[in-house]
């Protein structure tokens, strides 16, 4: 469970690192594009360019800044935020006992619905995840087997 912990972290702070960097690019190139308002502005006021050509070129050039300036804002997850997610994930696991007594009385009847429906695969030497695809659409309340695994 600690290497999966750890892999996880790890591929999280790659992938933020990841955003940072492109988010960085992003406002460098906004920061280009605004230069070049500015030149635009200027060749206007000299009458290099007709008012036509300047509202068509700066228009043009606003959108590409307000796409860039709204990509630069998207920087992923925080490793520290999957690191938090994972505690909160993991802390029911670590004490299942007392995560059994937390739960809810009709939570506890469909686990072992559930439970009693993969006993079979079990003495099949099935593996679990085929069983649950072999569940798919039944009701069990809140959970659903198959969702939970192709969320995964």
């Amino acid at each position: 469970m600690a290497d999966l912990r750890l892999a996880i972290l790890a591929e999280a702070a790659e992938r933020h690192s990841g955003h940072r960097k492109s988010a960085d690019r992003q406002k460098e190139q906004a920061s280009r594009v605004s230069a070049q308002i500015k030149q635009l502005i200027a060749m206007r006021a000299q009458e290099l360019i007709s008012n036509e050509e300047f509202v068509v070129e700066k228009a043009a050039l606003i959108a590409k800044r307000a796409t860039l300036d709204g990509a630069s804002r998207n920087d992923g997850v925080p490793a520290r935020q999957v690191e938090a997610d994972i505690q909160r994930i993991l802390e029911p696991l670590a004490n299942l006992p007392s995560t059994w007594d937390l739960l809810a009385t009709s939570e506890r009847e469909r686990f072992h619905q559930l439970a009693r429906e993969l006993e079979p695969a079990h003495a099949r030497n099935t593996s679990v995840f085929e069983t649950l695809r072999s569940l798919q659409g039944r009701n069990y309340g809140s959970i659903n087997p198959v969702q939970t695994i192709s969320k995964e």
